[in-house]
């Protein structure tokens, strides 16, 4: 948090859970690779407790997709922390007493941990329990110091908790020398990780966990509100720290950004590219400045217009976060006193929870690894059913040139659920799978369990989780037969191994529970419909023959569905019959299975 020396008046009417869309002809557009130049940012929350001065601060993203930020008054009154529901688009005060809380986080566990300020708060790393509402101290000083003033935070990995301590308010007297970054271990042991920054403030952890993305801001001053004497800024930069293995310091830092003499940056997030997300305040071009890892600025959101010279500046921002699920590219921002959000064309970077961790784990175990070419695996198979209907012809031959690996079951609803926050099934059981979901739901999820099982090590930064081509698809349930099925043509057989309509009412078993394919997949046929990541052609004709997704002349508003359904009969339980469906259909039978491939 960065706070002006002039308090600043907002020009919104106070709401609470108002959203609207900032499109003031004064504010340009977005700009660069990270952002389309039509999006705008729409206004979510802007203060109508009755507290003065300060701002919103700290935005973090619940294990639920709630987004929880901070309010943060100047002076005797008590500052909030506020929840935002992205479903119902209501704002609530989660803590009304939150000791001068700045900066959010999550961290493994799923509790919510923030920096708490002087001017008569905490002075304090601290957690909440989301459930109880309670809180305890993490750590509150170093060297049996109390710490001046946590700022911002972010958590890493191991969940060692990273978090800046300068001084913006406050009349609390300092005990330590140095404005610095510090750590908190997982066993609370606080550790000094750099003073070599005039005033920390915003600060994050690249995706790799090797270098620590530290803002200096530092405005002069300690006491801006009560400062008799003018103060003279100092250093306005952003620093990129290397980070050894045990996460110290390893080596010289490097400037990334110098502000000069305008306001530089108070918090910050990282997309999954790596890219840099600074909340810049400076009056001549306040808003989201985007660097990639090496300072080069990729894109630029402005929060306000440029206002050089303004005495009640307006539309500067304080810090930002991506949200979860389907909202994984929409970054979140506070600016003045309000909350904001807009999507962007890349996806932000969160870190795996224990939970995610453990779920992603059992599912990065179950992808069959399926290698075109190799025994077991035919080269090249025949793709249709000239006897079947028109959608299923002409048969032709498709030749796999590429390696990749499919899961052995459907997305069941627990790991669904931890990836995108909450669970659409009409069916619940953990180990079900879930349903009820659209072809863009079902892309969310593969974007999401991407980021997150990279940030956990299950893959490495190349690979990628997807929906299968429909020739992926056909040619995994066929598992190197050419029958009906693939366990032949006796259709008395089918009970063994599928969920339709002869056997079924919807709440089936877990995902498992009948007979595998040869190549060890199961619910091929029947349970849910699969998604597949090709747009709809009515038949065959001039089909491509490598396997790969079929999007020339395609109708992009229909998706392609395989495998049937516990809806369904028989005929449609096969490996060659397939439907189309809009994009936007959700169904109670209608699911996914996914693919781990390489970035092509």
């Amino acid at each position: 948090m960065h706070w002006k020396v002039v308090c600043v008046l907002i020009l919104f009417a106070p709401v609470f859970g108002v959203t609207s869309a900032m499109a003031s002809p004064e504010v340009p557009p977005p700009s660069g690779r990270v952002v389309s130049p039509d999006a705008r940012l729409e206004l979510l929350y802007t203060r109508s407790a009755p507290i003065s001065g300060g701002l919103t601060e700290g935005p973090a993203v619940g294990p639920d997709g709630a987004i929880y930020f901070t309010d943060i008054p100047s002076g005797t009154d008590k500052g909030l922390i506020v929840r935002f529901d992205p479903r119902t688009k209501k704002s609530e005060i989660f803590i009304d007493d939150s000791g001068k809380a700045n900066g959010l986080a999550f961290d493994r566990d799923g509790y919510l941990v923030g920096c708490q300020g002087a001017d008569l708060g905490g002075r304090a790393v601290v957690r909440w329990n989301l459930a109880t509402k309670t809180s305890e101290v993490l750590a509150d000083r170093f060297d049996g110091k109390r710490f001046n003033a946590p700022n911002d935070l972010d958590i890493d990995s191991q969940g060692r908790i990273y978090f800046s301590d300068p001084r913006y308010a406050g009349a609390e007297p300092r005990e330590l020398e140095h404005r610095a970054v510090y750590r908190i271990d997982p066993d609370g042991k606080v550790h000094e990780i750099t003073h070599e920054v005039e005033k920390p403030n915003g600060i994050a952890v690249s995706p790799d966990g090797k270098t620590l993305y530290v803002a200096d801001h530092n405005n002069g001053t300690d006491r801006i509100f009560t400062d008799p004497n003018p103060p003279t800024p100092g250093a306005m930069k952003i620093y990129a720290f290397p980070l050894d293995r045990k996460g110290f310091v390893g080596g010289p830092r490097r400037t990334l950004v110098d502000f000069g003499t305008d306001a530089g940056c108070d918090g910050m997030a990282v997309d999954s590219l790596g890219n840099v997300y600074l909340t810049a305040r400076g009056v001549k071009r306040p808003g989201v400045m985007v660097i990639d890892p090496n300072g080069k600025e990729v894109g630029f959101i402005p929060t306000g217009p440029p206002q050089p010279g303004a005495k009640e500046p307006v539309g500067l921002p304080s810090n930002c976060v991506f949200g979860i699920g389907d909202e994984i590219n929409v970054l979140y921002v506070t600016v003045d006193k309000s909350l904001y959000r807009i999507r962007l064309e890349v996806d932000g970077f969160h870190r795996a929870s224990k939970q995610q961790l453990d779920l992603l784990t059992r599912f990065r175990n179950e992808f069959v690894p399926i290698r075109p070419g190799e025994p077991r695996f035919p080269a090249e198979f025949q793709m249709g059913d000239n006897s079947g209907r028109p959608t299923s012809r002409p048969v032709r031959t498709v030749t796999m040139k590429h390696s990749f690996a499919i899961n052995a079951y459907e997305v069941p609803q627990n790991l669904w659920e931890a990836v995108m926050g909450s669970n659409p099934s009409r069916w619940k059981g953990p180990r079900n799978s879930v349903e009820l979901l659209s072809y863009d739901d079902a892309v969310a999820f593969c974007r999401n369990a991407t980021v997150l099982l990279r940030s956990g090590g299950l893959i490495v930064h190349d690979q990628v989780i997807r929906l299968p081509t429909e020739a992926e698809w056909e040619y995994c349930a066929r598992a190197g037969t050419t029958s009906t099925y693939y366990f032949g043509d006796e259709l008395s057989l089918l009970d063994e191994h599928c969920w339709f309509h002869g056997n079924a009412a919807g709440n089936d078993p877990p995902v498992g529970a009948k007979k595998p394919n040869a190549w060890g997949l199961y619910d091929v046929y029947g349970y849910l419909w699969e998604w597949c990541a090709d747009p709809w052609h009515a038949s065959y004709r001039r089909a491509p023959v490598d396997g790969w997704t079929w999007t020339k002349d395609g109708d992009d508003s229909l998706r392609v569905l395989r495998g049937g359904s516990w809806k369904d009969k028989a005929d449609r339980c096969s490996s060659t019959f397939r439907r189309a469906a809009r994009r936007g259909l959700r169904d109670d039978a209608v699911g996914l299975r996914c693919v781990l491939d390489r970035v092509k």
